[in-house]
């Protein structure tokens, strides 16, 4: 087993405040600042092109940490029960703005060269959060739960409050405090259903199209138009569709077993794994399957 993995076998929480605070430091750099130094026009356009080259550079650094840990059975492209995540694609979708539009409370007014960059960037942001944060935090926490009843529900659990509390650091460039912390609560929800989507597909590609999909659709008019994106049906559809869904990854992350966190990140020292119970008692496991 690599070296790093022992490590993080010894003192996992070492290891995950670690990633956590690449990851953090990652997602901080200066873009703005940046492209003034380097002279670069500040349009939408080119903010968008410089964040997804920042991004994609980032994802390149955590993907590193992926394979350095040993965790890259999450990068499989082997989807497994897909339909037993499309209830989370249907909560992403909603996230965009469609009554608004079709009311025309709200528009995009970007043109289509603009837009493209817009998704281009928001590919890159989900790619590098998703690598980041279920590519390498969530094992992480997995390693340091492993020995509680329900381990990967507490993993997936710790990891999304990460998550969360990552969004914080924007108060530092001057963001609303209460903006701040509704993020926060919205990320860990994200956060949540994204970790549970893995642990359902075994794919970290299905939590990175969910983040690339909640993502795009949230800040759709912010960034590309203008108007209200807040009225009564779309209230009332996330408020039903959310809880139905919350209720079926709560059911789905408790039903998680031993056999899960080996298929996605193998086993550790002493044959332990990322989220399981220990040897002990794995003979006494369901086999896994959420």
């Amino acid at each position: 087993m690599k070296r790093l993995r022992q490590d993080a076998e010894k003192s996992p929480a070492v290891h995950i405040a670690i990633a956590v605070l690449i990851a953090v430091g990652l997602a901080s750099f200066p873009v703005k600042e940046t492209m003034s130094l380097l002279s670069v026009e500040e349009t939408a356009a080119n903010r968008y092109l410089f964040t997804a080259a920042v991004k994609a550079v980032s994802a390149g650094a955590m993907l590193y940490l992926v394979f350095a840990y040993g965790f890259e059975g999450a990068l499989s492209p082997k989807i497994r029960r897909f339909y037993l995540a499309l209830p989370c694609f249907l909560v992403a979708a909603n996230n965009f703005p469609v009554v608004a539009l079709a009311t025309g409370e709200a528009a995009v007014t970007a043109p289509a060269g603009t837009i493209a960059l817009y998704l281009v960037q928001t590919f890159f942001v989900a790619a590098f959060e998703e690598i980041a944060f279920r590519g390498v935090v969530f094992p992480l926490c997995g390693i340091a739960l492993k020995k509680k009843k329900h381990a990967l529900f507490w993993a997936a659990a710790l990891s999304s409050a990460l998550f969360g509390a990552a969004h914080l650091v924007n108060l530092l460039g001057g963001a609303d405090v209460l903006s701040v912390l509704l993020q926060v609560g919205y990320s860990f929800l994200l956060g949540g259903m994204c970790a549970v989507s893995l642990l359902i597909t075994k794919s970290l590609f299905v939590p990175a199209a969910l983040h690339f999909i909640f993502n795009a659709g949230g800040l759709l008019v912010e960034e590309l138009g203008a108007g209200s994106i807040v009225n009564s049906p779309t209230i009332a559809v996330t408020a039903v569709l959310g809880a139905a869904v919350f209720a079926l990854m709560l059911h789905s992350a408790l039903k998680a077993t031993a056999a899960d966190g080996i298929a996605l990140w193998g086993g550790g020292e002493n044959g332990e794994n990322a989220g399981g119970a220990p040897p002990e008692d794995r003979q006494s496991g369901d086999g896994g399957g959420v």
